[in-house]
């Protein structure tokens, strides 16, 4: 392509425009006439370009600034903060050797994601060895790209291994998801082993516990 540095003048009611051509070796004349119309015609042509090109880079501008909003919220920066089910309800009786264990202290140690100290919270059984203990939840923000995980672990007495009386952990935020469904009493015995459980159908076990209840799948 020929490099060309244009210069205008008026003449005769004409504008010529000079383009020089020193590397041009052909017969070519460099005095070209041009209209007044023509030239308007031209410059306008010449501006119109100039403002589309600047819409379109304002356009991809605001195309970068959208993509990175969307890209933020792909990665949580954005995501509004959703309730996850820490722990799941757990009801039952306390023994030791097949008897109550009256008023006897219990020990829940929650953690999930962020939190992997975790909280400590204390019950009581009463008199005739029952306890409940309450669905824990939090408000948490997690992106896709991080699995959710929390682990419950309820001790008797004091967080110790012979006074561990239940491990669950739980990859979703629903109620119960340690669990194919609600699970109801469970007997927890002191004396028992503790054993291994598939709380759900996953291949990899997720519970272990001294307490038994109907239809628990050993592993």
């Amino acid at each position: 392509m020929l490099e060309r540095s244009i210069s205008c003048q008026f003449s005769r009611g004409f504008l010529t425009a000079h383009f020089p051509e020193p590397h041009f070796s052909g017969t070519f004349d460099p005095w070209i006439q041009v209209s007044p119309l023509e030239a308007s015609l031209l410059f306008r042509w010449f501006f119109l370009l100039v403002g589309i090109s600047s819409i379109w880079n304002c356009s991809a501008d605001s195309g970068a600034v959208v993509s990175r909003e969307k890209e933020g919220n792909m990665f949580g920066e954005e995501k509004k903060k959703e309730t996850y089910v820490i722990a799941s309800p757990l009801a039952g009786v306390l023994l030791r050797d097949g008897k109550p264990m009256a008023n006897a202290r219990l020990l829940r140690r929650l953690t999930w994601n962020g939190n992997e100290e975790g909280i400590l919270q204390e019950f009581f059984t009463d008199d005739q060895g029952r306890f409940e203990l309450p669905v824990h939840e939090e408000k948490l923000r997690l992106n896709f790209l991080i699995q959710f995980v929390s682990k419950s672990t309820v001790y008797s007495e004091n967080e110790s291994d012979e006074n561990l009386i239940w491990y669950s952990s739980k990859l979703t935020s629903g109620l119960y998801s340690e669990l194919n469904d609600k699970l109801g009493e469970v007997i927890c015995d002191l004396s028992d082993e503790n054993i291994v459980v598939h709380g759900t159908d996953s291949i990899v076990p997720n519970i272990m516990t001294r307490c038994r209840w109907e239809g628990m799948k050993r592993a």
